[in-house]
């Protein structure tokens, strides 16, 4: 009876490392970087710029690659739900888009919303907003941030805007 108890400590153990090697091969490192304050304050204002070039009052912020404000602009005159929507817009592109492999908010809400593995319920987590308005940055490759930007009378509007910001700093 011992012989067989040994042999099952081992065997668990056996699997048990195996099991753990596996579960580590599959960590996939996302490489970040930090973006200054003055590439973001550039970014911002360049996307505010841009919108309010074709009349549209908007919001701007960028967070760092966690998720984080860095900076937070508010262009004159604009609604109070942007500002909401712009960190929302960004926020859910810095969480979803790395393992969604895209770099827009645009492309994130495609990619869940036509996808037959999409998780409806995405949309219900507190803080995620699944519309286009969001740009990723990139800075010597790495992930250095997202600027999100509402206001615009539609998110491919918002985004276009963004695209700018970003475009401004790289």
């Amino acid at each position: 009876m011992t012989i067989i108890i040994h042999i099952l400590v081992v065997t668990s153990a056996v699997l048990l490392a195996t099991w753990s090697q596996a579960q580590e091969s599959r960590t996939v490192a996302i490489e970040t970087t930090a973006l200054s304050m003055s590439e973001a304050l550039t970014a911002a204002r360049t996307a505010i710029s841009s919108c309010e070039a074709d009349g549209y009052r908007v919001v701007a912020i960028v967070l760092n690659p966690e998720g984080n404000t860095q900076i937070f602009l508010r262009g004159d005159g604009t609604t109070s739900y942007a500002i909401d929507s712009a960190r929302m817009k960004a926020y859910t592109l810095a969480n979803l888009g790395p393992i969604r492999d895209t770099a827009t908010s645009s492309g994130l809400a495609n990619s869940i919303l036509s996808s037959g593995n999409s998780n409806p319920q995405l949309s219900n987590i507190p803080g995620m907003l699944l519309v286009g308005g969001a740009v990723m940055i990139v800075k010597d490759g790495k992930r250095a941030g997202v600027l999100g930007v509402a206001g615009a009378p539609g998110g491919n509007l918002d985004e276009t805007c963004a695209t700018a910001g970003v475009d401004a700093i790289q």
